[in-house]
């Protein structure tokens, strides 16, 4: 069965969600293209992925966006805790 765009969509959401340690940009996106594999030899970016490289850079973008977003406001918080 093939994927939907919902599929895709959701796929590469959660993924950009849950890769805190994956940094995401131009560069990645052109090393994927490219072939590149990391220090273990995997494929920098997933088939899904390459067949999707707008979504997949720009869900990456705003995920890292949330993430320090959703930091400050902890920080925030932590700080009203400690008074």
């Amino acid at each position: 069965m093939a994927e939907t765009r919902g599929d895709v969509f959701t796929t590469l959401m959660l993924g950009a969600l849950t890769n805190t340690d994956r940094i995401v940009d131009l560069q990645t996106l052109a090393m994927g293209i490219l072939g590149i594999k990391d220090d273990k030899g995997n494929p920098i970016m997933s088939e899904m992925e390459l067949n999707n490289p707008f979504q997949f850079l720009v869900l990456n973008q705003l995920a890292a966006l949330f993430r320090s977003q959703l930091q400050d406001v902890h920080d925030i918080f932590a700080k009203r805790a400690n008074y």
